[in-house]
């Protein structure tokens, strides 16, 4: 028997770098955005099933007392 998965890649922070195969992410809707999220709060994603995570040009946008509280969170 075969169980079909699907690979969850995210590609947060966005805005409009619209990444093949991934599911595009930002805080602020756009044509390119597919998920409307907060990076800082991924709990609408199982823990342990996101396969990938990109954050290109991201993390200069938390304070330094979050940034080691957001990537654990990824």
């Amino acid at each position: 028997m075969t169980v079909a998965t699907e690979t969850i890649k995210l590609n947060l922070g966005c805005w409009n770098t619209r990444v093949p195969t991934f599911l595009n992410v930002d805080i602020r809707p756009n044509v390119d955005v597919d998920i409307v999220a907060d990076a800082a709060d991924l709990s609408q994603f199982a823990d342990g099933s996101v396969d990938e995570i990109r954050g290109s040009n991201l993390l200069e946008h938390f304070g330094h007392s979050e940034v080691a509280h957001v990537v654990k969170d990824w």
